[in-house]
């Protein structure tokens, strides 16, 4: 009598044990004491295997044998035989299911990141979920199939595990920092880490972790100038692996990080300063390329220009135009400077105490916030500002937001080049951080290429990487390529003593304040 298959209803050949068509396994009823494989055989057919791992970028289920994964094999031996497209689907549909949860649980990650608490400096820490991928159980695999665990040396993470992190970003910055973290846990689903990012600009983290670094963050940002308090407190560790970052980012912001020889941070932006920005309908180009040109369009469309000329920070613009720059801090914390031209200086201060006075219903004295707003509103053609502000500033602007280094000025019949102070932005890890072989990848991921890219299409902030240098979201920006064409008139802000900031903002005030020659210089004197 002709038999047929139990699976698929083909015809069997007379003692066949598998079926031709679907290789289903034939039980011969005619000699049931016979089982319907010899022992030894039983390893070459494959059973219906556990649902495995779904990979989170190919979106692909891990073949495994016996619990074991291992990657597609050919057929071993004549047993051996690969099944049809007809081959039953509940692997393939418990393997989608458990595929479709833990991408929905990677989704909600990404999501949290995304639409976390608001930027405020006392809300509560925002955790991301702990992603562990789960497989099903399965039988032991044989021993010379088991998969070889990793040596300790060969972990990243030194064998840390259930970790804690925390993240201090400036406000701006904090989305896309959230966001740079979730792909981090999806590239380390295999560990169990929490990371908690928090609202805190540079200088206000800086000072947290110099208070108290045992509490404060693991990772955190800053700039250039706050590198040598920190270092000097002990607050900061050394980067792990300074050659390869020293060799993807440009000079400039690897000096910026290092200090007697060893590198303390990790370079993050190369275009920390500041530089003109304008209302491209009101101010020209031509316009732009001298301070009484940006003012005189400006009175002429009855709309400001504010500058922040009671900070230390642009007031310092003021002195540096005119020969003044900085030589490192002395041995008592004090701020030198170089051998200058004190003449020289004193009458370039006098032309910019001048023209302030002679633009009074022109010049406003406020916080760069006030730019964007100004834009919004069109009370505000032109400002000196930072890419910080870049974003804010293109969203109020759109294709009237224009962008140049900051324009020059006439001292006694001759136009100077306005000089700003430039710095770098840099992630450190607390050097008492409970997990500091997970703080450094941390802080790797946050500054490596892709993520310096993300943040120039984002926030138009200028990477130090040199291959992101080259990309189109960097080569393309404006308001990038006015920041490192400044970067050229500038002052370098690696060593700047705490007692700078005061007295330069307070000669910036008395410039707005008086034309009087002897007030000016008495405000110049009070720097030294």
């Amino acid at each position: 009598m002709a038999k047929f298959c139990t699976n698929c209803g083909a015809p069997l050949k007379e003692n066949a044990k598998f079926c031709g068509n679907c290789g289903n396994v034939v039980a011969n009823k005619a000699d049931p004491a016979e089982p319907a494989q010899k022992p030894d055989e039983v390893a070459q057919v494959p059973p219906d295997p556990a649902p495995g791992p779904v990979d989170p970028v190919q979106g692909h289920q891990a073949s495994f044998v016996n619990g074991t994964p291992v990657p597609p094999q050919p057929p071993v031996g004549g047993n051996m035989y690969t099944a049809p497209a007809k081959k039953k689907k509940t692997g393939l549909i418990v393997g989608l299911i458990i595929g479709t949860v833990v991408l929905l649980i990677a989704a909600g990650v990404l999501m949290y990141f995304l639409i976390g608490p608001g930027a405020k400096k006392d809300a509560e820490p925002t955790t991301a979920p702990v992603v562990t991928p789960t497989v099903a159980p399965a039988t032991q695999a044989p021993t010379s199939a088991a998969p070889t665990e990793k040596p300790m040396s060969d972990d990243p993470f030194g064998g840390e595990d259930n970790i804690e992190l925390k993240v201090y970003a400036p406000d701006n910055a904090v989305a896309e920092t959230r966001l740079l973290c979730a792909q981090f846990l999806a590239e380390h689903f295999d560990k169990k880490i929490s990371i908690s990012v928090l609202p805190m600009g540079e200088a206000d983290a800086a000072t947290a972790v110099l208070a108290d670094p045992e509490s404060e963050a693991d990772v955190f940002g800053i700039a250039s100038d706050m590198m040598i308090k920190l270092y000097d407190a002990d607050a900061v560790a050394e980067v792990a692996d300074p050659e390869e970052v020293s060799r993807r980012n440009i000079r400039g912001s690897v000096d910026a990080c290092t200090i007697d020889g060893h590198l303390y941070a990790y370079p993050m932006t190369a275009d920390n300063g500041y530089f003109l920005v304008y209302d491209k309908s009101v101010v020209s180009d031509e316009d732009a390329k001298t301070l009484e040109g940006v003012l005189k369009a400006c009175r002429k469309s009855n709309k400001k220009m504010i500058i922040d000329t009671g900070n230390g920070y642009y007031a310092a613009m003021f002195a540096f135009t005119g020969g003044l720059s900085l030589d490192g801090i002395d041995s008592s914390g004090n701020q030198k400077y170089n051998n200058y031209d004190e003449d020289e200086v004193l009458d370039t201060l006098y032309a910019f105490s001048d023209l302030l006075h002679e633009y009074n219903d022109v010049i406003v004295s406020k916080d760069t916030v006030a730019i964007s707003a100004g834009f919004k509103d069109g009370t505000v053609a032109a400002g000196i500002d930072g890419n910080w502000n870049t974003a804010a500033n293109k969203k109020a602007l759109g294709d009237n937001f224009g962008a140049s280094k900051l324009p020059t000025i006439n001292v006694n019949g001759v136009d100077r080049q306005i000089i700003s102070m430039h710095g770098y932005k840099m992630m450190c890890v607390n050097s008492r951080s409970k997990f500091p072989n997970s703080a450094q990848l941390l802080a790797d991921y946050l500054t490596n290429e892709q993520s310096q890219i993300k943040r120039a299409e984002e926030l138009s902030w200028g990477p130090s990487n040199v291959s992101a240098m080259g990309n189109s979201a960097v080569t393309n920006d404006i308001g990038i390529k006015a920041a490192l064409e400044q970067a050229n008139y500038s002052v370098s802000m690696k060593e700047v003593s705490p007692a700078f900031w005061a007295p330069m903002g307070s000669l910036g005030s008395a410039l707005i304040k008086t034309q009087d020659k002897a007030e000016i210089k008495k405000a110049f004197d009070n720097l030294f």
